[in-house]
């Protein structure tokens, strides 16, 4: 193993809220981007998705739709991948959402099980459901501003 270290973030705008109101709308679209680029720049090969995954609805639903912050954590996690995120101290209409420093070979390889992973038939589906932002899925404070959300509209 080697001692080189590998960060990359990106600014989220937090003035659009995903639908529970607490963090940004972050899609499958954002995740895979932010995976990938992050491997661009350590790998020699270029690993690709296999494109016929776009015709799978469930991997559109991945790819388009809100996930959940912290389940992409501790599903990177299991990869050895070191998501993280947070409100950007310096501007806090913003927030921060990138790899945290990962050892070079660790990403590389965790990356290239988690494509095969989310491409395997096998496997992919419970990924996305774990990954996909629902009621089951969101935290509580997420709930009740969804639960908020529909009050305020059925007294008009």
């Amino acid at each position: 193993m080697t001692d080189k270290k590998i960060v990359y973030y990106f600014d989220h705008d937090l003035s659009k809220k995903d639908m529970g109101g607490v963090g940004p709308t972050y899609t499958g679209k954002n995740l895979l981007f932010l995976l990938w680029w992050t491997y661009s720049y350590v790998a020699e090969d270029n690993l690709d998705i296999d494109t016929s995954l776009f015709e799978v609805p469930e991997f559109n639903d991945f790819y388009n739709n809100g996930l959940e912050l912290y389940r992409i954590k501790n599903e990177l996690a299991n990869y050895n991948i070191r998501f993280g995120y947070e409100v950007n101290p310096k501007d806090s209409t913003k927030m921060l959402i990138g790899i945290l420093p990962t050892d070079e070979e660790d990403y590389v390889k965790g990356y290239r099980n988690f494509i095969a992973d989310i491409s395997n038939p096998d496997t992919r589906y419970a990924i996305y459901h774990r990954l996909i932002k629902t009621m089951d899925t969101m935290l509580p404070i997420e709930q009740i501003n969804v639960y908020k959300s529909l009050a305020k509209g059925n007294k008009k």
